[in-house]
C-alpha cells in the first residue's frame, strides 16, 4: 500500500470551517460559472421567442437527469477514492480512477443511444404540444450527441476533489461558461457571418463547451495526477471495482435525479395552466439555481471531508463539519429570499419582454428562495452520506423531499389554487424536508458517536467552531 497524504489532499485534522471555505469557495465559482451557462442560454434564447423559451423550460428538467447521473457517477467514484485517500492508498486510488472512467464511458454510450430515440415519447409525457416539440426535438437531438463530453469530465473533477483539490475543477468549468458565453450569441443569433442556428445553436455551443472541459480534465487526471492505470487486472477486479463504484454511484444518481424528475412533472402540472406558465417556471428554476450555488457547493466540498474522516475515525470532524454547513444554509437562504424580495420584478426582466411570464417568475422568486435553506439541508446531507458510503440513507433524504412532500403538495395546489399556490407548496416542501432531515442526520451521526441528538445549544457551538 503506498502511502499519499499531501499538504492539499490531508483533511483529517485542521479547522473544518477553513477547509469547508477551501473546498467550497473556488466550487461557487465554478459551479456559478456553469449554472450561468443555463442562464445564459435562457438570455439569449428569450430574444428569439415564448415558444422557443417554453421548450428551453420543458428540456431543463431532462437535462437536469442526465446531469444528476453524471453527478452519482462522479460521487460514487470521490467516495471510493476519498475513503482510499483517508487511508493513504495510492494504488487503491488508480485503480478506483481507471474504473470509474471506463466504467462512466460504458454508461454514457447507453444512454446517449436511448436518449436519441425516445426524445418525442418523453416530452410528448411531459405535455409538450406539437409547435414546441419541434423545437425540443432538433435541439435535443444535438445535446444528446455530446452526454459522453458531459459525464466523463464530471468523475474526472470529482476523483480531483476527492483529493482536496477543488482549483483546477473549478477553473475548468469557468472556461467553460467563458466559452459557453462566447458561443450563445454567436451560433443562436448568427452573429460575425454565421448562420442563425437558434435553439440548435444553443446545443452546438453546449455540446463544444463540453469537448474543452473533456480534453482538461482527463488532462489533469492522467498527466498530472497520473491517476489512470495501464494495468488491467482481469474481469473479476474491475467487476469487483464497478461494485464498490456503483454502491454509491446508483443512489447517488437516483437522489440526484430525483429533484429535476420532479421539476419535470410538476412543469407538466403547470403546462396544464398555459405555456407562459410554464416558460416562467423554467426561467424561474434557473434563476433559483444560480442562487443556490453556494449550498451547492457546500454539498460538494463535505464529501472530501466526511469521507477522509470517517475512514480516519475522526467522526466528531463529520458532525462538526454538517452543522457548519446547515447554518450557512439558513443564513444564506435568507439573504438571497430578502434580495428577490426586493428585486424579483426587476431580474425577471432580464430575462423575458413578455409581462405576464416575467410576472410569474417574480412571484416564484418571492416565494421559492427563502425557503431554499431546507433544500440545501437535503443536499449537504446526501453529500456527506454519500461520501461515508451510506448513498440509501441519501438517497431516502431525496426521496422524502421530491416524492413524498414536493410533488404531492404541487398536484393538491394545482387543483384547489393557481400557480401561486403552486409556488407556496414548494416552499412548505422545502422547509419541512430541512427539518426532518436535518434532525435524522445528526441523529443518526450521534448513534454512531455514542453522544446525545445535539440539543438547541450545542449546536451552535458547533456551528461557530473553527
Amino acid at each position: 500500500m503506498g502511502v499519499l497524504m499531501s499538504d492539499h489532499s490531508d483533511l483529517t485534522s485542521g479547522s473544518t470551517r477553513l477547509q469547508l471555505t477551501r473546498l467550497g469557495a473556488p466550487m461557487i465559482l465554478g459551479i456559478a460559472a456553469v449554472m450561468s451557462m443555463s442562464l445564459v442560454d435562457a438570455y439569449f434564447i428569450g430574444k428569439i421567442g415564448t415558444a422557443q423559451l417554453a421548450a428551453i423550460g420543458f428540456t431543463f428538467p431532462v437535462v437536469l437527469t442526465i446531469q444528476s447521473m453524471a453527478i452519482g457517477l462522479g460521487a460514487g467514484a470521490a467516495s471510493v477514492a476519498s475513503r482510499a485517500y483517508g487511508e493513504g492508498d495510492r494504488n487503491d486510488i488508480c485503480r478506483i480512477a481507471t474504473d470509474s472512467l471506463l466504467l462512466g464511458v460504458i454508461i454514457v454510450s447507453i444512454l446517449t443511444v436511448v436518449g436519441f430515440f425516445t426524445i418525442r415519447p418523453i416530452f410528448a409525457l411531459l405535455g409538450a404540444n406539437d409547435d414546441i416539440m419541434e423545437h425540443i426535438v432538433s435541439y435535443m437531438r444535438v445535446w444528446f450527441l455530446g452526454v459522453p463530453l458531459l459525464v466523463i469530465p464530471q468523475i474526472a473533477n470529482s476523483l480531483l476533489r476527492a483529493g482536496g483539490d477543488s482549483l483546477i475543477p473549478s477553473g475548468i468549468m469557468i472556461s467553460a461558461a467563458v466559452i459557453n458565453a462566447v458561443l450563445d450569441p454567436i451560433l443562436i443569433l448568427g452573429l460575425w457571418g454565421f448562420p442563425r442556428l437558434e435553439l440548435v445553436g444553443a446545443a452546438w455551443a453546449s455540446n463544444g463547451v463540453r469537448a474543452v472541459t473533456l480534453v482538461l480534465s482527463l488532462s489533469v487526471v492522467i498527466f498530472r495526477e497520473k491517476l489512470l492505470s495501464l494495468h488491467w487486472p482481469g474481469v473479476s477486479a474491475t467487476f469487483a471495482s464497478w461494485k464498490r463504484i456503483l454502491k454509491v454511484a446508483l443512489p447517488a444518481a437516483l437522489g440526484s435525479s430525483i429533484n429535476p424528475v420532479g421539476v419535470a412533472v410538476v412543469t407538466a402540472f403547470l403546462a396544464a395552466l398555459s405555456a407562459d406558465t410554464v416558460a416562467a417556471f423554467g426561467v424561474a428554476t434557473r434563476i433559483e439555481s444560480f442562487a443556490a450555488i453556494p449550498m451547492f457547493a457546500l454539498s460538494a466540498a463535505i464529501g472530501p471531508i466526511a469521507g477522509q474522516n470517517w475512514s480516519s475515525d475522526n467522526r466528531g470532524r463529520v458532525m462538526k463539519a454538517l452543522v457548519q454547513s446547515y447554518f450557512f444554509c439558513v443564513v444564506w437562504s435568507s439573504l438571497i429570499g430578502l434580495a428577490f424580495w426586493l428585486g424579483g420584478d426587476w431580474i425577471a426582466l432580464q430575462f423575458t419582454d413578455d409581462k405576464t411570464v416575467a410576472k410569474e417568475v417574480s412571484t416564484y422568486l418571492t416565494i421559492v428562495p427563502l425557503t431554499l435553506m431546507g433544500y440545501g439541508v437535503v443536499t449537504i446531507a446526501a453529500g456527506c452520506f454519500n461520501a461515508i458510503d451510506l448513498a440509501k440513507r441519501s438517497l431516502v433524504f431525496y426521496g422524502l423531499r421530491t416524492a413524498v412532500l414536493y410533488l404531492p403538495l404541487s398536484y393538491i395546489a394545482t387543483l384547489l389554487a393557481d400557480s401561486t399556490g403552486v409556488y407556496i407548496a414548494i416552499g412548505i416542501a422545502n422547509l419541512s424536508a430541512g427539518l426532518v432531515v436535518g434532525y435524522l442526520s445528526l441523529r443518526w451521526l450521534s448513534q454512531q458517536r455514542c453522544e446525545d441528538v445535539p440539543g438547541p445549544k450545542r449546536v451552535m457551538e458547533l456551528a461557530l467552531a473553527p
